[in-house]
Formats: structure tokens, sequence, C-alpha cells
């Protein structure tokens, strides 16, 4: 049993990990991209190219956050399983 409930708790642990790790990588490449057309104001980019480099990471945090969001509900299941479990022992 306790195999179960540390790999629901890892699982967990694990997801919160990369959904925040992925959050960083896609704040970077938003604070990248625009840094790279204001510093260049000489070299005329095209609306839909801005927007390309944009697009992808904004859609990334929204699925970061709810990787995260997923990941603390199973840590937050599996502690309430847990409290469940020792009541009903107690």
């Amino acid at each position: 049993m306790s195999t179960i409930q540390g790999s629901a708790f890892s699982h967990g642990l694990t997801g919160v990990h990369r959904g925040m790790n992925n959050l960083r990588r896609d704040a970077q490449e938003i604070a990248n991209a625009g840094i790279a057309h204001s510093s260049s104001p000489d070299k005329p980019v095209s609306e839909q190219v801005k927007n390309a480099e944009f697009e992808r990471p904004l859609v990334g945090l929204i699925e970061d956050n709810q990787q995260v969001s997923a990941s603390v509900e199973v840590i937050k299941t599996q502690s309430e399983m847990i409290g469940s479990l020792l009541n009903e022992m107690a």
C-alpha cells in the first residue's frame, strides 16, 4: 500500500516541478522575444512573425498552469485519502 501512496505523491510532485520549469521556460521565451524586437528597431518584423514568436509560449503558460494545478490536486487527494484511512483506523 505504501508503494501506491508514494507513487501518487511522487507523480504529483514531479508534475508540479515539471510544470514550474516549463512556466519559467515559457516566460523566458516571451521576455527574450520582446527584447529581440525592441533592441533592433531598424529591422522591421511583420506582425505575423511577432505573433508567432509569442503565441507558442503564451499557450504554453496556460498548459503549464493547468499541469501544476492538476498535479497539486493529485497531492491533495492523496493526502485526504491518507487522512481518511488514519481516521478509520483510529
